[in-house]
């Protein structure tokens, strides 16, 4: 994950995610976390102008802030639950361990050969904390301040907020990997940003969980769904069928009623409702908002993707 890391007495190595011991020194899983963390910042920097020629939103989201936090990441296990907490008279992001530990533990689950794990683990610490950095730009980053959004009933406010960050993230990381492999075309940009999308709904959602008390959650989760299932429709017929007036990649914000309809909401960029009262089965949609964080994330995109051909949003 992060390669030649200077320990110590001058000693390198090069680390995974698990803690490794050297010379009877041991290593953090935080120091590496920490390197990639930095590492990652550092590189959408230096990419800052040809990053910003294919998608010009990221110079706001991503690089205005990490300029602001001129001194990077530093990551320690906080002491609350806040993903991360911003110091401004040290001008860094200090981001908590604690969730990053538990998708790497989550990783560990799956039967998945130690090259692919590598290369998933990466992508998912990447994913992580670009999520966190576009909070920032967000104006989400208060702990205490969520907590009172929560408090007043906010959550589906949180549950947005957290999908446009899934969604953006997701979408950087996809420009960053373009530069990464030398290509420049929207096919693989819409390729790499399908398969980020899917590493969070396949793993990081069995990670955190999405349980039934918590439905904003359960929005989010299928938010990411169906805009991974517009990709696939997308990439399947690729340049053989018109567009439609919403991108690919447009953030989807599906809200279910308890009489089994939906209506569906898109950012465009402005907060739209597509269409209301689309029919859905409710009895399957009940056990797939009870088992979402359970089973293949394939089934949910499977799902969504039934229901937007449906509402002709594919």
């Amino acid at each position: 994950m992060c390669d030649n890391v200077k320990i110590g007495r001058g000693v390198r190595v090069t680390l995974g995610f698990s803690v490794c011991v050297v010379q009877g020194m041991a290593i953090n899983r935080s120091a590496v976390y920490e390197c990639a963390a930095n590492r990652l910042r550092d590189e959408i920097l230096h990419n800052a102008e040809k990053l910003r020629l294919i998608d010009p939103s990221i110079e706001a989201n991503f690089c205005a802030p990490y300029r602001q936090f001129s001194r990077g990441y530093v990551v320690c296990t906080l002491d609350s639950d806040a993903a991360f907490q911003l110091n401004f008279v040290n001008q860094s992001i200090m981001l908590n361990n604690h969730g990053l530990d538990i998708l790497i533990q989550e990783v560990s689950k799956h039967h998945i050969s130690r090259p692919t794990r590598r290369d998933i683990q990466r992508s998912l610490v990447e994913l992580y904390v670009l999520h966190e950095a576009r909070h920032i730009s967000q104006g989400f980053w208060d702990f205490e301040g969520v907590q009172r959004i929560k408090e007043n009933g906010g959550f589906y406010a949180i549950g947005l907020l957290d999908l446009i960050a899934d969604v953006d993230a997701a979408r950087v990381l996809a420009v960053l990997q373009m530069t990464r492999q030398g290509v420049t075309e929207r096919e693989c940009f819409l390729l790499n940003l399908r398969n980020n999308l899917f590493l969070l709904g396949e793993i990081a959602l069995k990670a955190f969980g999405a349980p039934l008390a918590k439905p904003h959650k359960i929005q989010r989760a299928l938010g990411i769904a169906c805009v991974v299932a517009r990709i696939d429709h997308e990439l399947k017929y690729y340049g053989l069928i018109p567009q439609h007036t919403l991108a690919p990649d447009g953030i989807i914000w599906p809200v279910f009623s308890r009489s089994g309809s939906l209506t569906i909401l898109a950012l465009t960029p402005e907060l739209k409702v597509l269409c209301c009262n689309v029919w859905v089965d409710r009895l399957l949609f009940e056990e797939l908002a009870e088992k979402i964080d359970e089973w293949e994330f394939a089934k949910s995109i499977k799902m969504m993707s039934d229901i937007l051909v449906n509402a002709k949003l594919i």
